[in-house]
């Protein structure tokens, strides 16, 4: 029904009646009459088939349905999208409440959880802080204890002394007892003697013999008045040599070498500090001379390298004993040395002693014929073969096959020097058979000067071009990690001549480099942050310490051949002076050059006679000597104990029950013994000097 039929007021009150009526009884109206859905919402009628006649369809709908239903129809409407809209928002609503309670539940399950952890942490802490106050509470009664045992024998030691002092003292009574016993039967007899010379007339003011005897030379009779009293004297010494020992009550000590050096933290003891020094600010020289001197530290030492040199077990310890023999395995250079096998290999502490020179050598590619390949020649090969000519070569010496691999491995990952001796190796076999000959390793960028310090000449075969080994120069920067490859893995550069000195805090300088001395001075003195394997080398250290000695007197002595008109200008004419006394009818080839050594080198003939000498003008001012005194070293000192290093690694025990010690020995540090032993002749000196002795 369209408006335009709806043309009288009645006709449009009965249709709005019967809209009233259908609206009663719940008749929901279609929406352009159509069905109605689950919600009591009308549905759209179904329009033409024709598409293009679908919009005038609706809007012939739309204009019936506004005419016939009017506002009723558009608040039924509003309400159905109220509606929606309201379920949506409780959709939307419910949804965020759910969001928001699962946020809520993850907070408060990471609350629990850090809860929780401060609780552990907190449980961890004070089990911690107990831990500690045992340890604490343990080093106290241990110290107590300490400080009780030392009481008690000071006390002891006053007991022996003064039982001992009681005992000397009832001698010497005793002693004082049967000379006045003697010395009453002396008077006795010269009592009865004179009453029986003044009964025969004799006069007693003068002896018959002093009275016939003739007179004494004045200076016979001063000789003999000195000679009784020098027997007397020596009556006396020799009384008091025979007295008993007596423990003394106060030990020379040097304390804990607990001191630290300033600049360069180097650990030492109090009274090795200089004399200009106090206390409170001690300063130390020989190891940095007072921060002129400045050093990089060596890098940490591989894990597995550090397990073997710090290890307790039983691996460890059979890489202890035969330290020498693996470092020889991989060395890339031989020691050339007259080594004393008499003292090596002698029952006792170990000691390296060597005879004339020392100095390194470095071989061809490739050995002679018939030779195994040995030292560098080895790290051309591959691994596997590597390592079957290693233990081939050191069958016999001690070492296992399963550390060789271990140490190969090690070095094979971290040393810098075999990947650079197989490249120099490809680059001699690149070139023509003619060439074959020379390669070059030269550290630092290449623009340096090249000297015979500088550069290390490898050939292909051993008798190419002048002969066999090959000497390195111990100028040479890698002059010891090319040997002490299990000291210096990383390849870590020695000593050379071009390190500077820096100015210390007070602004003075030695010199504008570090001298050799110097550098194995700062190197051998042990630091808290030392990381490396130098110290925990044993025998390899004493062969390292030998051969930084050797280097370093062989410098001093090409310096002394160098300056032979600075030190011997007036017994320069020794050539002359032999052709002046033979006329000239001498062989000039057969003189050659003398070289003289001052009296400031040690162990020079010059050095001896002027010791000598000194030592006659001490005597002829001071008289003959009284003390003949020889002074050994002890190992078992408690600084030297003390300051040796323990044996120890994390997750390692001791697996082996028939060697229990876990410390070094004095024969590995002979760096400690020999800083000791100075100080205790140091304080004999004193003592003797200030007449305590």
């Amino acid at each position: 029904m369209s408006s335009t039929d709806v043309t009288s007021p009645s006709v449009r009150r009965e249709h709005l009646l019967d809209q009233r009526d259908l609206r009663n009884r719940n008749i929901a109206q279609p929406k352009f009459g159509g069905p109605v859905d689950d919600n009591n919402m009308p549905q759209p009628l179904a329009g033409p088939a024709h598409p293009q006649l679908q919009p005038l369809f609706q809007m012939r709908q739309g204009n019936q349905l506004l005419a016939t239903y009017g506002v009723d129809y558009n608040e039924r409407l509003l309400d159905g999208f109220q509606n929606r809209h309201a379920e949506r928002v409780n959709q939307r609503r419910n949804r965020l409440r759910g969001q928001e309670q699962v946020e809520d539940q993850a907070i408060q399950q990471q609350e629990a959880l850090r809860l929780q952890r401060q609780e552990q942490q907190l449980a961890e802490d004070h089990v911690r802080q107990e831990r500690e106050v045992q340890r604490q509470e343990a080093v106290r009664r241990q110290a107590q204890h300490a400080d009780l045992q030392y009481e008690e024998e000071q006390a002891e030691q006053v007991r022996r002394v003064q039982r001992a002092a009681q005992e000397e003292l009832e001698r010497r009574e005793e002693e004082l007892t049967d000379q006045a016993h003697r010395a009453a039967s002396v008077t006795t007899k010269i009592i009865v003697t004179a009453r029986d010379a003044v009964d025969r007339g004799e006069d007693l003011n003068e002896p018959v013999a002093a009275r016939n005897a003739p007179r004494m030379p004045r200076p016979q009779r001063l000789a003999n008045e000195q000679n009784i009293a020098n027997r007397r004297q020596a009556q006396v010494i020799r009384q008091e040599a025979q007295q008993p020992y007596v423990e003394p009550l106060y030990r020379h000590t040097l304390r804990n070498m607990e001191v630290e050096c300033r600049n360069c933290g180097t650990l030492y003891w109090d009274i090795e500090r200089l004399t200009s020094s106090s206390r409170i600010h001690p300063k130390f020289g020989v190891c940095c001379l007072q921060g002129q001197v400045r050093l990089d530290p060596f890098q940490e030492a591989p894990a597995a390298l550090h397990r073997l040199f710090c290890g307790v077990d039983i691996t460890a310890r059979e890489f202890h004993n035969k330290v020498c023999s693996y470092n020889n395995a991989f060395a890339f250079t031989s020691l050339g040395v007259k080594i004393d096998h008499a003292v090596t290999s002698a029952a006792g502490p170990y000691s390296f002693r060597i005879h004339r020179g020392l100095h390194h050598s470095i071989s061809a590619f490739h050995p002679p014929e018939g030779e195994t390949p040995s030292f560098g020649q080895l790290y051309i090969h591959d691994p596997q073969t590597a390592l079957f000519l290693h233990n081939e070569n050191n069958r016999g010496h001690g070492t296992t096959p399963a550390t060789m691999l271990e140490v190969q491995d090690t070095l094979e990952q971290f040393n810098p020097f075999i990947p650079l001796y197989k490249q120099a190796y490809q680059i001699i076999m690149e070139k023509p058979e003619a060439e074959h000959e020379v390669a070059a390793v030269i550290p630092g960028d290449g623009e340096q000067d090249v000297d015979e310090h500088r550069d290390i000449v490898l050939r292909l075969k051993q008798f190419d071009y002048g002969g066999g080994l090959k000497h390195i120069s111990h100028l040479h920067p890698l002059y010891s990690p090319l040997h002490y490859v299990l000291l210096f893995p990383f390849g870590e550069q020695g000593w050379h001549r071009t390190i500077g000195s820096i100015q210390n805090a007070d602004g003075n300088i030695h010199s504008e480099y570090v001298s050799q001395r110097c550098y194995y001075a700062y190197r051998l003195h042990p630091r808290r942050t030392d990381q490396s394997n130098l110290f925990y080398g044993g025998k390899l250290l004493q062969e390292y310490c030998v051969d930084a000695w050797a280097s370093t007197e062989e410098s001093e002595l090409k310096w002394v051949r160098h300056h032979q008109k600075d030190i011997r200008a007036d017994l320069y004419q020794s050539v002359k002076d032999a052709m002046d006394q033979n006329d000239g009818e001498i062989d000039l080839g057969q003189q050659g050059q003398n070289i003289v050594l001052p009296s400031s080198h040690s162990g020079s003939t010059r050095h001896m006679y002027q010791l000598f000498q000194d030592s006659m003008a001490i005597c002829c001012h001071c008289r003959k000597p009284d003390i003949f005194l020889t002074m050994t070293a002890n190992t078992n000192w408690p600084e030297i104990q003390e300051a040796l290093l323990e044996y120890h690694n994390a997750g390692e025990v001791d697996d082996d029950p028939d060697m229990p010690a876990r410390k070094q020995t004095a024969a590995d540090r002979p760096d400690i013994v020999a800083r000791v032993f100075y100080q205790k002749k140091k304080a004999l000196l004193k003592e003797v000097k200030d007449g305590n002795l």
